[in-house]
């Protein structure tokens, strides 16, 4: 992609509405639901209407949304992107391309289209703050794609939006709240659903004090769920002495802290000392999130493990409770 010859190409982009949904979503790979979902949401593009009331897109509109289509499906966030000019999105989308080069094919390994359309509708139903609808298309994923791929391609990339979105002032926190008590929500329904009862030590997840956003917590929640593992879940801004007392009053088999937002915040490196020493050495402290990374000397200061993904999340999880592997999706 040359991207001097597409910002020569840009003014001379016809503008004429003459593309139906239909054709726009065979030139994107993009489902109409996502289209309308970008329009809407994020004014990503503005088509004009027909007499009959029917989007029309015009040939700028369609590159466009093939440039968002491109960046979204290497990881970016459609709330970022779409706030770009279609210039600048396009130099975006080839530094992208020339960062991959020899890399694996990305194409190859994108979300399902039907998974991306729940995507939407989950952030849809987050910021219209319905904690039911944002349930039913948890539900849908599950029975549709599995457990493992409802983490990593729906709830992994939703609630780090979410998260995004909050920490930026593009969403409410009353939003990001919805998010979380319906993914709690969700995963106490399928842990019935499966039948895991309760049995053994807990994990107790919780956000220390100072960490506002508990999405994150939630999602590692829903993590520890899908292995099987009875959770206790404290929620997000939780000081060190309460914490230790849940863990010192229950059969506690580990801690898992979430540092999503804010960053180098010195409450935390303060909160991760006193909760060591009330709890003692003997019980794991692992810690994880977008933020943890800014925290790394203070969580090696408490003997604190760095969770550094998912699957080290899980592999971690299995070692600690001995579990035998991801539970049964069917």
């Amino acid at each position: 992609m040359d991207i001097n010859d597409i910002r020569q190409q840009l003014p001379t982009m016809k503008t004429v509405p003459e593309h139906s949904m239909g054709t726009v979503c065979d030139k994107t790979g993009l489902t109409a639901d996502v289209i309308r979902a970008w329009e809407r949401r994020y004014r990503a593009v503005a088509p004009a209407r027909t007499a009959g009331n029917q989007r029309a897109f015009s040939d700028a509109d369609v590159f466009r949304l093939q440039l968002l289509q491109q960046a979204t499906q290497v990881g970016r966030s459609i709330g970022k992107v779409a706030a770009l000019e279609t210039g600048d999105l396009a130099a975006l989308v080839a530094k992208d391309h020339a960062r991959l080069e020899g890399k694996p094919n990305p194409e190859k390994e994108r979300v399902p289209r039907r998974m991306r359309v729940i995507s939407e509708r989950c952030m849809d139903a987050v910021q219209r703050m319905d904690s039911h609808g944002l349930e039913r298309q948890l539900e849908a994923a599950f029975h549709r794609f599995g457990w493992t791929q409802l983490l990593e391609q729906l709830l992994l990339p939703l609630l780090a939006e979410v998260v995004d979105s909050a920490s930026e002032g593009e969403l409410s926190m009353a939003c990001e709240h919805t998010a979380a008590a319906a993914v709690r929500s969700f995963v106490d329904s399928l842990c019935q659903q499966c039948r895991v009862e309760p049995r053994g030590p807990a994990l107790v997840i919780a956000a220390p004090l100072g960490q506002i956003h508990e999405a994150g917590a939630s999602l590692l929640s829903a993590c520890a769920a899908g292995c099987g593992i009875p959770v206790l879940y404290l929620g997000a801004d939780v000081m060190a002495d309460d914490l230790a007392i849940e863990i010192l009053d229950g059969d506690v088999g580990a801690v898992v802290l979430s540092l999503s937002y804010p960053a180098e915040d010195p409450t935390v490196e303060r909160e991760l000392t006193l909760l060591r020493r009330l709890v003692g050495e003997e019980v794991p402290i692992l810690a994880g999130g977008r933020a943890a990374t800014s925290y790394q000397q203070a969580l090696e200061a408490a003997d604190v493990v760095h969770i550094t993904g998912l699957r080290d999340y899980q592999d971690r999880l299995r070692k600690i409770f001995r579990t035998p592997g991801q539970r049964s999706t069917s």
